[in-house]
């Protein structure tokens, strides 16, 4: 996936629209798929395979038309780019000539500059979450093996933010699955190995960033182990501002320790900068006061001697919740 050279706001619809074209056009090099086996198969294979001759004489100008225009789309996208940062960087020497006190008393007149700028204070834990995370949250294979649970949830949604991106798995993932992702990330370490790894990712607080989104401009909103580091009115701001970025059945998870596991307690205050633990019942009560419909919870990581990996539940009476370090809540947009 090509990373876009100044992840913006403004060219993801674009940016999704390209993709969705490229990945239209190679249908018909594809290898035929069939189902049943011995004889059966093979006739299932001899009837598609007829069918795509007959079909491809027909679907060819629109398979070139998908082709060109992602091409052309691409290459206006890639010129948009370039002027923009053109622009950004005659702005910045326009206020470098202004007066002190003139720039000041300005509005910002750079909303690109200013949704990329990185905040201005940090807390130490901050500074050095990066080594934190390799640590004691585990590797990038193991994070990636616990958030398969959740891509399939985004397929055929439209493009996903991954709030708190950190280092790109989820957007690995969705990548994989031929699904747009961005990430956001407030740690500049986090966000440089997501983009050393050619994922669109932007250093900025998450509640900014999804503030300054167009309604309906998001397909799905994923947040893994970002939560608890909210206070409870910040965490029903985010599904506020969430509810107001989704499409027509888009979906937000969020995905924090769960705290009916007596060992999460134990080592919760771990981290540094963790704010309180976030029961489950409590998180859907801020979702439906977004406006958010509650679908399940997800619960996963689960302790020795639980046989099952990740459990489903539409309330937390039901099953033994207590053998499982993470739960996740699904809330849809009505």
């Amino acid at each position: 996936m090509r990373r876009l050279q100044s992840p913006d706001i403004r060219f993801l619809e674009l940016r999704r629209l390209e993709h969705v074209l490229r990945r239209q056009a190679p249908y018909f090099g594809q290898e035929i798929q069939v189902r049943r086996a011995g004889w059966r198969g093979r006739v299932e294979r001899l009837i598609k395979t007829l069918m795509r001759k007959v079909l491809r004489s027909y679907a060819w100008p629109q398979i070139e038309f998908n082709e060109a225009a992602a091409k052309s789309l691409g290459q206006c996208l890639e010129h948009l780019i370039e002027l923009d940062r053109q622009v950004s960087t005659l702005r910045a020497q326009v206020r470098q000539l202004q007066p002190q006190e003139s720039r000041n008393a300005s509005q910002p007149i750079d909303r690109v500059a200013e949704v990329s700028a990185p905040p201005q204070e940090e807390s130490c834990a901050i500074d050095y979450y990066f080594k934190f995370e390799e640590r004691f949250r585990g590797s990038r294979a193991t994070i990636r093996e616990r958030q398969q649970l959740y891509i399939d949830w985004f397929s055929g949604r439209g493009a996903v933010l991954d709030i708190g991106c950190g280092r790109g798995e989820f957007l690995e993932l969705l990548g994989e699955k031929g699904i747009v992702g961005y990430g956001v990330d407030l740690n500049a370490e986090m966000v440089a190995a997501s983009c050393a790894l050619g994922f669109h990712a932007v250093r900025q607080d998450a509640r900014e960033y999804l503030a300054q989104l167009s309604p309906g401009s998001l397909g799905g909103i994923f947040a893994a182990q970002v939560i608890e580091h909210f206070p409870p009115a910040e965490i029903a701001r985010l599904l506020e501002l969430a509810r107001n970025t989704l499409a027509g059945q888009g979906i937000v998870i969020l995905e924090t320790p769960n705290p009916i596991c007596e060992e999460v307690l134990r080592t919760f205050y771990i981290d540094p900068t963790h704010v309180r633990p976030v029961h489950p019942e409590l998180l859907r009560f801020l979702g439906e006061e977004a406006g958010l419909k509650f679908s399940q919870f997800l619960f996963s990581s689960p302790l020795p001697g639980i046989d099952r990996t990740s459990l489903s539940v539409e309330s937390t009476n039901q099953g033994d919740l207590a053998g499982y370090r993470d739960y996740a809540i699904v809330l849809e947009r009505p």
